[in-house]
């Protein structure tokens, strides 16, 4: 994958989780959260064991990366 696309697929990562994270909250801190500072937002905790084995946590900015590329690339 060549760096602009890698690029775009992290910008828009970081726009799928501002608006879950917008869904989550009040209304009245719908400003506080955006793209500049979501990762600051977010758990640092990208990882989990479960059932032995470690995954990634849902919702992380890895996690959110790692949804678009299989939904890119599969339909």
């Amino acid at each position: 994958m060549n760096g602009k696309k890698a690029k775009r697929i992290r910008r828009q990562a970081k726009e799928m989780l501002v608006g879950w994270l917008h869904t989550q909250i009040d209304k009245e801190d719908h400003d506080k959260i955006t793209t500049n500072n979501i990762l600051s937002k977010l758990s640092k905790q990208t990882h989990f064991f479960l059932q032995g084995k470690m995954t990634l946590a849902p919702y992380s900015f890895k996690w959110a990366i790692k949804q678009i590329k299989k939904n890119e690339f599969n339909g």
